[in-house]
């Protein structure tokens, strides 16, 4: 999704109204009908505010229109936008439009559209998650390009058994090689172009074939692999680990390129035959993409869609556990949506169906993909209608509500039962601002 606001250069950009809400330079178009226009000259020397005036239609909190009359300039990436607190809150009582909080927003800090009291607010650290994205440039444009492999600036991330190569202490940098290492010799000939950063292309190869000599099979097998691998071409402190081992240790790059390439080869690894006529496909676009041979069908990664959700009533949160989890796990419910569904409808539909509580309102609070497979998390809270618990033991092994007070000790480790959520995941994320009332 685009930014609310744009940094090209030394001039800004106007948002604008388009009435017919085709325009999708901003993000969000068909809700807030926001669209870049022609740049506006500079006022003010380097500030530059923006004046919005938002009218928000009672009941639904969608914004319909916004008007920009000035803004201001900022340092930093595109990505990163402000708004005037003081100037837009202003308007906002005027004109009586519900709207709660408008704040500055730095880097990784997005605008949020949730449904609460008709207002518009902020989830202020959505993109500081776990695998929240670095604005990795991806140069889908490149996919083509076959002779990026053979660029002297090119480097390659690998993985074996989709665990990332790594190195550093405690194995919290992500290895990037040169594609004509010695290594190379036991990967695949496939190579995933992931994008580009400042030194060059960037590459994923798998090495999944090759065998460790004291490789340790039972390990590999258990809910967090603990073992790590190294190969005899590199240094000892080069090794292959699992990614949730690891995941919070990692730069936000580090973790977007890691992600992205565990992700594509994992969907490689299982569709490597057409879904249409059943024959053998081929990886195409630079790994972006199979190709059938036989009957000309192309097929795209696939990214599952899945909602977790902060349920709350009473200054309690609902926790649940699942059968087989290790001993003392306790998250957020979570469940998978379905075709002709919106995260709302699966919300309430998981919740109901695992744990008998029926949910009323639903907002969205934040993303992460999640590379194990290949899901994308959408962090959502609910509010509950009622208490009593009626736990689906086929989805659920136990489900309870826990209090502010007693969810404060299970985070600090402090709890007879319940361990707290694992750190990198979107549960620990949401539940961590629940407990620091930063939702908002």
């Amino acid at each position: 999704m685009s930014p609310l606001l744009s940094n090209k250069g030394d001039v800004g950009e106007r948002l604008d109204i388009d009435p017919s809400g085709a325009r999708c330079g901003c993000f969000l178009p068909d809700l807030t009908r926001l669209a870049r226009h022609s740049p506006a000259p500079t006022s003010h020397g380097s500030y530059r505010m923006v004046w919005a005036l938002v009218q928000a239609v009672r009941n639904i909190g969608v914004m319909q229109k916004a008007i920009s009359k000035r803004y201001r300039d900022f340092k930093g990436p595109p990505d990163v936008g402000m708004l005037r607190t003081r100037a837009v809150a202003k308007i906002a009582k005027k004109h009586q439009t519900g709207l709660q909080t408008w704040t500055n927003v730095p880097q990784n800090r997005r605008l949020v559209l949730r449904r609460n009291k008709e207002a518009v607010v902020f989830m202020k650290h959505a993109e500081t998650v776990t695998f929240g994205g670095s604005g990795l440039n991806r140069a889908a444009e490149e996919r083509t390009n076959i002779a990026l492999v053979h660029d002297a600036n090119a480097r390659v991330v690998l993985l074996w058994r989709g665990k990332p190569l790594v190195h550093g202490p405690q194995s919290g940098q992500l290895a990037l090689l040169p594609l004509t290492h010695d290594i190379m010799a036991d990967a695949t000939k496939d190579r995933i172009f992931l994008g580009r950063d400042d030194d060059g292309p960037l590459f994923a190869a798998d090495l999944s074939g090759w065998v460790p000599d004291d490789l340790d099979d039972a390990a590999l097998n258990t809910f967090l692999d603990p073992s790590q691998q190294q190969h005899p071409t590199l240094p000892k402190d080069h090794v292959f680990a699992e990614l949730r081992a690891i995941m919070t240790q990692l730069s936000p790059r580090d973790a977007e390129l890691a992600a992205s390439a565990k992700a594509v080869f994992a969907w490689h690894a299982s569709h490597g035959f057409c879904a249409v006529c059943g024959q053998k496909s081929e990886m195409a676009m630079a790994g972006w993409q199979r190709d059938c041979l036989s009957c000309g069908r192309h097929h795209f990664p696939r990214t599952d869609p899945v909602v977790i959700m902060l349920i709350t009533k009473d200054d309690s949160v609902l926790l649940g556990r699942s059968p087989g989890w290790p001993d003392g796990m306790y998250s957020l419910l979570a469940g998978f949506v379905e075709p002709g569904e919106t995260m709302e409808a699966a919300v309430r539909r998981e919740v109901f169906e695992e744990a008998g509580i029926r949910v009323g309102q639903v907002g969205y609070l934040a993303s992460q993909p999640w590379p194990f497979p290949a899901s994308l998390m959408f962090g959502c809270e609910g509010e509950a209608l009622d208490t009593e618990i009626t736990v689906d033991p086929a989805e659920l092994e136990d489900a309870l509500w826990v209090p502010r007070a007693e969810m404060e000790q299970i985070a600090a480790g402090q709890h007879a039962k319940i361990k707290p959520a694992r750190e990198g995941a979107i549960a620990h994320f949401l539940l961590k601002n629940w407990l620091d009332r930063a939702l908002e």
